[in-house]
């Protein structure tokens, strides 16, 4: 009785460990490896060297795309693509890959819907603190302005996007 015993706690313990790495697995899948890339450093670079001046989006990323949309934090893109796009029966492939936003980074995502194609780039917060604005725009019509804001005791770095800015 006691030998059954140990043995179903055994084996328990076993599969319950096993959940844990499958669970450890899927997670790193989709939240990792989303290290800033040097590609996402170039993006970065564009978008703040034009501090203080209204930018079309179709400025800093040149190729062919229909919308731009950004990604929050904790949010994984495709999901977030579903869920703000026309994107009935089209299944994205992402280029670096279908990457996971984690809490210090924001996401920048240009679809190409007759190619099914998703460039995703990743923008660290120490560099643009915060995005304000609607969330996907379309390519003739996305602009976007970095500033700088001032409140008390604080200045931040702000991205905020628009359809046309007043400016």
């Amino acid at each position: 009785m006691r030998f059954s015993r140990a043995l179903t706690i055994g084996a328990t313990i076993i599969f319950v460990g096993s959940i844990a790495v499958v669970l450890l697995a899927v997670a790193l899948l989709i939240w990792g490896p989303d290290d800033i890339t040097d590609e996402d450093k170039k993006f970065t670079s564009r978008i703040l060297q034009t501090r203080d001046a209204v930018v079309m989006f179709r400025d800093v990323h040149p190729d062919l795309w229909d919308y731009v949309c950004y990604i929050e934090p904790y949010a994984l893109t495709s999901e977030t693509l579903r869920s703000r796009l026309p994107l009935a029966g089209v299944k994205l492939n992402f280029s670096p890959y279908d990457r996971g936003v984690d809490e210090e980074r924001w996401g920048v995502a240009f679809v190409t819907l007759h190619t099914s194609q998703a460039r995703v780039y990743l923008i660290a917060k120490r560099e643009v603190d915060r995005i304000e604005g609607p969330a996907c725009l379309a390519r003739e019509t996305a602009s976007f302005m970095v500033e700088t804001i001032v409140a008390e005791n604080i200045a931040y770095t702000q991205l905020t996007t628009a359809a046309d800015h007043p400016r």
